[in-house]
């Protein structure tokens, strides 16, 4: 699918980080379940129970540190009211309870880093959505993690992209945080913030490759999942 249906913007301010509202469990799984609950939610956004022209959302960073095109760049959002035209959004796809991955805020430091650049010039604070309207949102995890500046660190492997208190588990956790953390203990949970770039029609500046996009990969090499607007 082309260019998003949404109203055009110039979104200057800064990134406002979201969360899912439930659970998704989507750090133990395979990453076709992040390609999956993309889909459902446009479908949703779109579909008769709210009636958006597109997804709500900007982006989406998921578990596996990717970052997802939504209505991208230069759009008006569905995300924050008071903030849909002049700020970027990101979703963490993430519940009460679900943890917030290393890789994961490290895609958003990444997408951060991305938008800050002179082809679209954006302010650097990461905000929540609560800083604009009473709601959860984005969390009481993530939103510690907008308050401690986390967001707002050089993306890298050198930098710290640990969450406070072990991924919230404590003694007698189970469930995906404790399969999360199984896998990085083994090996098989890996940075890759990136799937790729390409470049932005209009500019000649890079342009990190949205999640299944065509064009060449980075080293992290490509999405494994071909997402869909």
């Amino acid at each position: 699918m082309g260019a998003s249906p949404a109203a055009r913007a110039a979104p200057r301010s800064g990134l406002v980080v979201h969360y899912g509202g439930s659970d998704q469990g989507l750090a133990a799984r395979d990453h076709a379940a992040c390609l999956a609950y993309w889909r459902r939610t446009r479908a949703f956004h779109t579909g008769p129970a709210r009636g958006w022209a597109d997804i709500g959302y900007s982006f989406m960073a998921c578990p596996h540190g990717y970052v997802i095109e939504g209505r991208g760049l230069y759009r008006v959002q569905a995300a924050q009211p008071g903030g849909n035209s002049s700020h970027y959004s990101v979703t963490l796809a993430t519940g009460p309870t679900d943890p917030v991955t290393p890789e994961q805020v490290n895609a958003v430091r990444e997408l951060r880093r991305w938008l800050m650049e002179p082809g679209t010039s954006v302010a650097g604070r990461v905000l929540g959505h609560r800083d604009f309207v009473s709601t959860s949102c984005p969390g009481d995890r993530a939103y510690a993690l907008v308050r401690s500046g986390a967001f707002e660190q050089p993306p890298g492997p050198g930098q710290n992209t640990e969450v406070p208190g072990m991924l919230g588990l404590r003694i007698g956790s189970r469930g995906a945080a404790v399969k999360l953390l199984q896998l990085r203990i083994t090996g098989r949970a890996s940075a890759t913030p990136w799937a790729g770039a390409g470049s932005t029609p209009g500019t000649d500046r890079p342009r990190p490759r949205p999640c299944g996009c065509a064009g060449p990969t980075s080293a992290a090499g490509p999405c494994p999942g071909t997402a869909t607007r």
